[in-house]
């Protein structure tokens, strides 16, 4: 599910692979678009721009115009997309162990493929999965940077002019195994779905773990976390029928 920034419309997908973007106020069906596999990520680029990633690899975008719709798409990596982020006329997608950055280059364009970050870690015991892409401004600087996380790895942080990694998180202040994630809207912190135990909340700019919370968390599986109401709480899923809000602030 992905909102536009104004809230206007909505888009959905299930793994059926049928997208459907509807008008948020009267719930009627606007358009439906069924690309032959399965839909496993959406993000908007603006209000008019919906870009979905897919489960054969390809990237495809929707631009929703006065009288048509214009579909534009290729096959970008080896593994299903499962995350996308787009900032200021760059979209991220994550694949697997795959991070690439593409250049967005208006209507009627498909992205350029501008660098790929490859893996940040090499490990012959644990598999790199992404787990989460999301871009942000370092507090106080104008500079962009890219936070990516995984599974097993902990989260890592991009400066974006030449990709160095300017921050690791892991280890003894990164526990357990790193599933979703959900930036706050100042882009000081980093809220963590952990299948061990719960969620964890990480201060982006020093790298510490300032709450952990703890509940049921039944089967080891991907639970959604998101911060709401301003990033003063967090609302996180669970494989035991409940869903629980919690204030942070």
């Amino acid at each position: 599910v992905a909102f536009t920034l104004d809230g206007s419309l909505i888009a959905t997908s299930d793994l059926g692979g049928k997208l459907c973007i509807w008008n948020t106020w009267s719930g009627k069906l606007l358009h439906d678009y069924t690309p032959g596999t399965t839909i496993l990520s959406l993000t908007w680029a603006g209000s008019r721009t919906i870009y979905c990633g897919l489960g054969d690899g390809s990237i495809v975008s929707l631009q929703l115009q006065e009288s048509e719709v214009i579909i534009l798409g290729g096959w970008s990596h080896t593994y299903p997309v499962e995350h996308l982020a787009v900032d200021q006329g760059k979209l991220a997608s994550g694949a697997h162990s795959e991070v690439c950055i593409w250049k967005l280059n208006g209507d009627g364009c498909h992205p350029v493929l501008e660098h790929e970050l490859g893996q940040p870690v090499r490990s012959e015991d644990d598999e790199v999965l992404v787990t989460g892409l999301h871009w942000c401004t370092k507090p106080g600087r104008s500079a962009k940077m890219l936070i990516a996380t995984y599974m097993h790895h902990g989260i890592y942080v991009f400066e974006t002019q030449n990709w160095a990694v300017l921050r690791q998180i892991h280890g003894d202040s990164a526990p357990g195994y790193m599933a979703r994630s959900s930036l706050s809207p100042d882009g000081v912190h980093l809220a963590v779905s952990n299948l061990a135990y719960g969620f964890d909340i990480y201060d982006i700019t020093t790298g510490a773990l300032v709450l952990t919370i703890s509940h049921e968390v039944g089967k080891e599986y991907p639970v959604p976390v998101l911060f709401i109401h301003g990033g003063r709480a967090i609302v996180g899923g669970s494989t035991v029928g409940t869903l629980n809000i919690w204030y942070v602030d």
